[in-house]
């Protein structure tokens, strides 16, 4: 009897096992990242400056690809790693609140997420945009980043544009 449950146990290990090594080979070789309803393959370049001048700093900044907007405060991303390592993420934008895409605040909330949406796609079709963190999370588990374009924080010109007001958080 304890050599078949052995025998069960090893073959059960070993089937775990080969499942993860396939489960990791295959995200490994899955390079396509999904952006807005389209797939892109190139890497992240090889610079990064958040403004002109300002170089990045690694412990605060990543290149992601945003894969889906929420709303006006929440989008989910891609974000790279290094050595063909990505992570899925959702974000909330720290220090603004945006009207929520339901109830009554429903027409003001899809309009802060149409501008959220044509300010991603303003980076270009497959471009990676600079998400900046301080790797805190919000009260729903929520990455607290921002995103940042040519200099461009989408916070700041959320708040600019009248799309969100000032938060706490």
């Amino acid at each position: 009897m304890e050599s078949r449950k052995g025998f069960v146990v090893m073959t059960l290990g070993a089937l775990l096992l080969l499942w993860g090594i396939y489960d990791c080979r295959s995200n490994a070789e899955a390079q396509e990242v999904p952006l807005l309803g389209g797939a892109c393959t190139n890497d992240p370049p090889d610079t990064c400056e958040v403004r002109a001048g300002q170089p990045c700093d690694w412990s605060r900044h990543y290149w992601a690809r945003v894969v889906n907007i929420v709303d006006g405060d929440t989008v989910d991303v891609r974000i790279y790693l290094g050595i063909g390592a990505w992570r899925d993420e959702r974000l909330r934008f720290p220090g603004i609140d945006a009207w929520e895409v339901r109830g009554a605040e429903k027409p003001k909330g899809l309009l802060a997420k149409e501008f959220v949406e044509v300010w991603v796609e303003s980076a270009g079709e497959c471009a990676f945009i600079l998400l900046e963190t301080d790797q805190k999370r919000g009260k729903y588990g929520r990455l607290l980043a921002d995103l940042v374009v040519d200099g461009n924080y989408l916070t700041q010109d959320l708040l600019e544009a009248g799309h969100a007001e000032r938060a706490p958080w």
